[in-house]
């Protein structure tokens, strides 16, 4: 099973940076409810959003030959809970790149307030054939920058 936490990505400069975004849907299986004051996306899958984004940029980078596995990250900032209804507004940034993995920089924002950054986020490449299908990684990739009006509704 495979859980998207990226609806749109809206600007990807291959090797360097990837903007996008994910709104936060009442519908959403893991909203706490019906006990909690406000339904908001937990903190795990904040952080998540952001690494996905940051996964589709490396992924792309690298022609789709490797599968990008987070192995730690520093100065990880959380602030306020994310509501059903909010835009996460995703960015991510490559500092460093070599053959075997890549060090980010990433944030999400709501309006113009940090909701949870990170600093320094490693990650190890592996063969991207030994956990998704390549050419479908590119399928759901370009879905994900075509303009909503002309994106699939057989999907």
């Amino acid at each position: 099973m495979r859980f998207l936490f990226v609806d749109r990505v809206d600007l990807l400069e291959s090797g360097r940076r990837i903007e996008a975004r994910k709104t936060v849907s009442f519908e959403e299986a893991w909203l706490p409810r019906p006990t909690a004051p406000f339904p908001a996306l937990p903190s795990a899958l904040l952080i998540e959003s952001v690494l996905q984004a940051g996964m589709w940029l490396l992924r792309e980078s690298t022609g789709f030959a490797c599968q990008p596995v987070v192995l730690g990250a520093d100065s990880v900032r959380i602030g306020r809970p994310v509501r059903s209804g909010e835009t996460l507004r995703l960015s991510a940034e490559i500092r460093q790149r070599g053959p075997d993995g890549a060090v980010l920089r990433g944030e999400a924002r709501v309006g113009d307030e940090i909701v949870v950054s990170g600093e320094r986020i490693v990650c190890t490449f592996l063969p991207l054939g030994d956990f998704d299908d390549p050419d479908e990684a590119r399928t759901i990739l370009a879905e994900m920058r075509r303009p909503k009006h002309e994106r699939r509704t057989d999907a």
